[in-house]
């Protein structure tokens, strides 16, 4: 049996006629005719008489026809999903992330990615950047987003730098300031990140090499965290372009820090994993957020040149 015979079998118990069922199918009569003469023949059974004209299922054929009716809506699911799959609107992606960017910056691409998708399903895995490394053994995941640089053989990476600037209360002397220095923070209260974060180390040298008292009255694991001190009046502290953006409010005004401290994002992917269609889709669609913040953008923007630090093959 083929899927030409079968489809051209139920369109005869439907139509009840040779001619019915080749219109249907868009062939011509002997080769409808054909097609049930050869099922009949494979089969080793009659499938219809004729009667009064018209062709009537023999008892066999009303016994088979359920189990094409369900083979044939089998094999057209399969050619629906075939062209969702195709056209990148099903699929699964899992997605690892660091806290702070699963909050606010991923939903917002990922609900776009969707747009348009609705069979596509994702699932988003918060972790810490540090408990990563747990997680990329495993391979349970399609992208990983950390906060940290993670060399791994297992995983390849791409890395994007932004330029922190200073979350200050909106009721500080320094609220409507461009940019501020270490000098002019001598002995501030200040909200940091905990010293293991490379955030912390950098603003530590800045205020030493110009000799300013680094007043940390708070540390805390995310800059969700720093912005919320900050909120609150207990100090200033300084954040990325992604925790900025979504803060700007009558609280909390930023402004430049110098000299510059970079925070970095990486991409991981299993190495040894072929990439979806709809994977490398969702990354384009990352990647291209990620450039426009990196470069200075306030928006989304299309895929364009980037300064992004490469390794491996990731997206070529």
């Amino acid at each position: 049996m083929n899927f030409r015979q079968l489809e051209c079998f139920r369109e005869i118990m439907t139509t009840g006629t040779v001619t019915g069922a080749a219109k249907a199918l868009g062939i011509s009569q002997p080769s409808a005719s054909g097609l049930i003469a050869n099922l009949e023949r494979e089969l080793g059974f009659p499938l219809f008489r004729r009667v009064r004209g018209r062709l009537a299922p023999t008892p066999e054929a009303r016994y088979l026809s359920s189990d094409v009716e369900r083979t044939l809506d089998s094999v057209e699911l399969t050619a629906q999903r075939a062209r969702q799959i195709r056209d990148q609107t099903f699929g699964n992606l899992v997605v690892a992330a660091y806290p702070d960017i699963a909050i606010d910056f991923l939903p917002r691409v990922v609900s776009r990615f969707r747009a348009g998708r609705p069979e596509l399903r994702v699932t988003v895995l918060a972790r810490r950047s540090e408990m990563m490394q747990g997680l990329l053994t495993t391979q349970l995941y399609d992208l990983a987003v950390v906060e940290t640089s993670l060399d791994h053989p297992s995983v390849q990476m791409e890395e994007f730098a932004f330029r922190c600037v200073c979350a200050v209360p909106r009721d500080h002397a320094l609220a409507e300031r461009k940019s501020v220095r270490p000098d002019e923070l001598d002995g501030t209260p200040f909200i940091s990140l905990l010293p293991e974060h490379a955030v912390h180390a950098q603003t530590e040298q800045a205020f030493l090499a110009e000799n300013a008292r680094w007043n940390v009255v708070i540390e805390t694991q995310t800059m969700e965290s720093v912005c919320g001190y900050v909120r609150h009046g207990a100090g200033i502290g300084l954040v990325d372009p992604l925790t900025a953006r979504r803060h700007r409010d009558r609280h909390i005004a930023f402004c430049e820090f110098e000299p510059g401290v970079t925070f970095r994002v990486a991409l991981l992917l299993p190495r040894d994993r072929q990439r979806s269609a709809i994977l490398e889709g969702f990354m384009r669609a990352l990647r291209s957020d990620l450039m426009a913040l990196s470069q200075g953008g306030k928006e989304p923007a299309s895929d364009r040149g980037t300064k992004a630090r490469r390794r491996g093959q990731l997206g070529r």
